[in-house]
């Protein structure tokens, strides 16, 4: 499911390991039962009660950790592990520091408790790495497979649709309902893409209304969309559904709360940034050339052209005298760049890209805006 090369593999890695509340928590409360020793070493306070109090602490702690994780969707047996290693860590801890404190001088004993410390934080992070290589790695069941297979050959995708719904509603685990999650939104939008060929818009568009909030970070979800709407005429609504995709490309959770790491997974597993930014500018092309070839009025082409025209320039590198210059070309061109884009990162044998053709056509448009748009650019 992952690599370490790429930025989900990056983000995975972080908020595992040093960007993990746990391990925060970890070294937090190490520093602040060192503090609270060398206060005793001043006012003679037995060791033996504050490493009581710390081991009531620590276990208090991983007993909080292990409910935080199970309600985040994290295993019980992976939560249990945490758990326990947390307390076994611990557990050295409050041992060395009985000895240190109760043996050796105040400053041989703080030196030597802080380098225990660092051992054991090092340890932690070191025990979690076979977890986050098997996270990372996303292995699955061999059912589960077997669904994300169909998914990737497009083979009755009405029934692996159904069963990956069900498994949905049944799985806690987060891992996997990011799993089921990613491949449910794709077999819907295939399921949309087997209609384009038979101009059926409204039920391919129900099928990619249902990709979309099953996976909001999805953005060729949103850009089958609204090709659908602009093959229809409807423009406000593929304007609409322009602006959310425009929106999730540029990271933005205000309109569309959605999975940071589904995100990730679609924008380094899926298609590429340069193919998503492609075929968003391509999909303003079309829009603009549906709007330009409409029965609309003058004044309303000009202002839903204008619409698209700004949203085209919120793509970061993207201007409007690229869009006036894609538009200025021949119609009839496919655009192959939001071919891809809507078609995901499973061409094999090309099905989707076969069915996505004719839909992802430059429109024919009139002479004069031909020339409009070359003399902009």
């Amino acid at each position: 499911m992952l690599s370490l090369f790429t930025r989900q593999g990056r983000v995975l890695l972080t908020s595992t390991l040093w960007g993990n509340r746990g391990t925060r928590e970890f070294l937090a409360a190490k520093l602040i039962f060192l503090g609270f020793l060398l206060l005793a070493a001043g006012i003679n306070w037995p060791v033996w009660a504050i490493v009581t109090v710390y081991s009531l602490v620590e276990s208090g702690l991983a007993v909080i950790g292990f409910r935080r994780d199970r309600t985040s969707g994290v295993g019980a047996a992976k939560a249990r592990r945490e758990g326990l290693t947390r307390l076994a860590l611990a557990a050295c801890f409050g041992l060395f520091s009985w000895l240190f404190f109760s043996l050796l001088w105040l400053w041989l004993a703080v030196l030597l408790q802080t380098l225990i410390m660092l051992v054991l934080l090092v340890t932690y992070i070191v025990l979690h790495l076979p977890w986050l290589l098997k996270d990372m790695r996303g292995t699955a069941s061999t059912d589960k497979q077997a669904l994300f297979e169909q998914v990737r050959r497009m083979q009755d995708l009405d029934r692996a649709a159904h069963d990956l719904h069900n498994k949905l509603l049944t799985t806690t685990e987060t891992d996997d309902r990011r799993d089921l999650t990613f491949y449910l939104a794709w077999a819907e939008l295939y399921r949309g893409h087997r209609l384009l060929p038979t101009q059926l818009w409204d039920k391919a568009a129900q099928y990619y209304q249902a990709a979309s909030k099953t996976d909001p970070s999805n953005i060729a979800a949103y850009a089958s969309l609204a090709i659908c709407y602009l093959q229809k005429a409807e423009f406000e609504p593929a304007l609409d559904q322009f602006r959310q995709a425009i929106a999730i490309f540029n990271g933005d959770r205000r309109q569309q709360p959605y999975d940071q790491a589904l995100w990730d997974w679609n924008r380094n597993e899926v298609s590429s940034e340069y193919e998503q930014s492609g075929g968003l500018l391509q999909l303003g092309a079309l829009a603009v050339g549906k709007v330009q070839t409409s029965q609309e009025s003058p004044a309303n082409q000009q202002r839903l052209t204008e619409e698209f025209r700004q949203l085209v320039i919120q793509l970061p590198g993207r201007s409007r005298e690229e869009l006036n210059t894609l538009m200025s070309r021949k119609g009839g061109k496919v655009l192959n760049v939001l071919q891809l884009l809507a078609a995901g990162s499973f061409r094999e044998p090309a099905k989707p890209l076969e069915m996505l053709a004719e839909a992802v056509t430059l429109p024919l448009l009139p002479i004069q805006t031909i020339e409009a748009a070359g003399s902009a650019a």
